[in-house]
């Protein structure tokens, strides 16, 4: 057997509904960084066609159709995903509304990922 076929039966394909270059968009946030009882994904808004938002995660290992797509804006609003208990929705927001600043600024590529974690609070 050629190398490359054998690569190619233990090679973990990306599932169809991920492309395979969003990851590199965004950076998760544990619960020491956030003081949030859940993952938070940050991402720029560079190729999307959405106003900004963020992504809750229970695990770091979820996969996006098990994450919580909420908007940056005030209120903070559900857009997909699994919903949120009204305690974490009311944490998040708290959050959000402490670093709306810099989420932004990520968002619109202001700040590369080093930068904007620097400017990010804990609640």
């Amino acid at each position: 057997m050629v190398y490359s076929q054998l690569l190619s039966k233990i090679v973990v394909t990306t599932p169809p509904s991920i492309a395979e270059d969003d990851f590199w968009r965004m950076a998760n946030l544990s619960s020491q960084r956030t003081g949030l009882p859940f993952i938070v994904w940050i991402s720029s808004g560079q190729g999307v066609r959405h106003a900004a938002r963020v992504k809750v995660a229970r695990e770091l290992s979820d996969l996006p159709d098990r994450m919580t797509s909420v908007s940056i804006a005030a209120p903070a609003t559900i857009h997909d995903g699994p919903p949120l208990s009204p305690a974490d929705l009311r944490k998040l927001e708290d959050w959000i509304s402490l670093n709306r600043e810099a989420l932004l600024d990520y968002w619109s590529c202001k700040l590369a990922t080093d930068e904007v974690l620097d400017r990010l609070k804990k609640l």
